[in-house]
């Protein structure tokens, strides 16, 4: 386990970059197997440029040593604690320079919920639901900034802080989708979109939301929004995130043999897709056995997409 001296030390280096403080906040992966149990929390103090990060150090602390030990429930009431701490730092401070390390933080709190669900055999998705509401916290103090958003805009005290939403939105619909609550989705929608913050930033960041936001429209049958947004994130997708790319084409490709557009051999063979062959080949031979044996066939794989959560 990485003694908490060093762990401070490496914070205490970081804490004047943005990017560099995004990086440390980063909680390592749940360790497969229980350790030592994490030390005693001991209260840490850290001042910076006249901001008290000693909180956020302490929670951080005490989140990554139990990672590291294998406590995913410990590591994630930790966790919820440096959240919600980083979250009255993102308020006070002044500019977008906190927004990196802001996106590092929810990607965590979204990550270790779920294995402390997992951990702890939750049915209802205590954690991931608590997870949420210091997600949605976060959103609101992002989405509220008065300062007017420019997406090549360097970090800075001037900077906005909406440049953080579309990242903490992506996290939030990931959620949803996992806690099949889709229906919380359009409350992200409405200001996001008023704003036209799905029209700017990052690409990863595009592609995700176009990619959430497609499924959303094909759970609620409105296929031609459904395809135009699919479509979108795979071919903005980077060539070479294959992944992604096949994770995308699940959603696209029904989509658009919905709308009497099949996909090609070709495109079916690089993406590993072979569920959909024969019932491509069957639709092309107006072959309704070989349709229907087919769907049978793959059912249980069609049926996991249809409640895959991520």
């Amino acid at each position: 386990m990485t003694d908490r001296r060093v762990l401070k030390k490496n914070f205490v280096t970081a804490a004047r970059d943005p990017f560099r403080v995004a990086e440390v906040l980063r909680i390592p992966p749940i360790a497969p197997t229980k350790g030592a149990p994490p030390p005693t929390s001991n209260s840490e103090t850290l001042e910076i440029g006249g901001t008290d990060w000693g909180p956020v150090l302490t929670a951080w602390l005490d989140a990554y040593q139990a990672a590291e030990a294998g406590y995913a429930v410990l590591a994630y009431d930790s966790q919820a604690k440096l959240h919600a701490h980083f979250n009255k730092l993102l308020d006070s401070s002044d500019g977008n320079l906190l927004i990196p390390a802001l996106q590092s933080v929810c990607r965590s709190t979204h990550h270790v919920a779920v294995a402390a669900d997992q951990e702890a055999t939750s049915q209802d998705h205590a954690k991931l639901h608590n997870a949420v509401t210091l997600l949605q916290e976060s959103f609101s103090r992002t989405i509220n900034d008065r300062k007017e958003y420019h997406p090549q805009a360097p970090l800075s005290e001037e900077g906005s802080k909406k440049a953080g939403v579309l990242a903490i939105v992506n996290e939030l619909f990931a959620i949803y989708f996992r806690l099949n609550t889709l229906r919380l989705c359009r409350n992200l929608l409405r200001p996001v979109e008023t704003r036209k913050l799905h029209e700017q930033g990052s690409m990863g960041h595009l592609v995700t939301y176009r990619y959430y936001v497609g499924r959303l429209y094909l759970f609620e049958d409105q296929y031609q929004d459904a395809d135009d947004h699919l479509e979108f994130a795979f071919s903005m997708c980077h060539k070479n995130a294959v992944h992604n790319k096949k994770a995308i084409l699940r959603y696209l490709v029904p989509v658009k043999i919905f709308r009497g557009r099949l996909p090609s051999p070709q495109l079916l063979a690089k993406y590993g897709l072979e569920e959909f062959v024969s019932i491509v080949d069957s639709i092309r031979k107006g072959d309704l056995r070989t349709f229907n044996n087919a769907l049978i066939e793959y059912q249980h794989r069609f049926i996991r997409y249809v409640v895959r959560r991520m």
